[in-house]
């Protein structure tokens, strides 16, 4: 696993950060959850919240939820797919 940080920017309050994470892979080819990444997504460690007040709880829906991780907070300690913004 790579040991770059990552922050991950809110879907829902444009370039607001997140959460922390360190990037896993930009391979577009590999599978996360049972679906490949393809090139819009890169597979992420998630280590923890960023900015946690009233407006980030970890209650933001991650976009490709695997089993039980659906929100970023269920998400820490677990590898995800993000949107890979440029």
């Amino acid at each position: 696993m790579s040991r770059y940080p990552v922050y991950l920017l809110s879907l829902r309050n444009k370039g607001s950060i997140v959460a922390n994470a360190k990037l896993a892979t930009t391979d577009a080819k590999r599978d996360i959850g049972g679906s490949v990444l393809g090139k819009e997504y890169v597979r992420v460690y998630v280590e923890g919240l960023e900015n946690v007040d009233s407006r980030n709880k970890g209650e933001e829906l991650i976009p490709r939820p695997v089993s039980n991780i659906r929100t970023l907070i269920d998400a820490i300690g677990y590898v995800i797919a993000w949107p890979h913004f440029t």
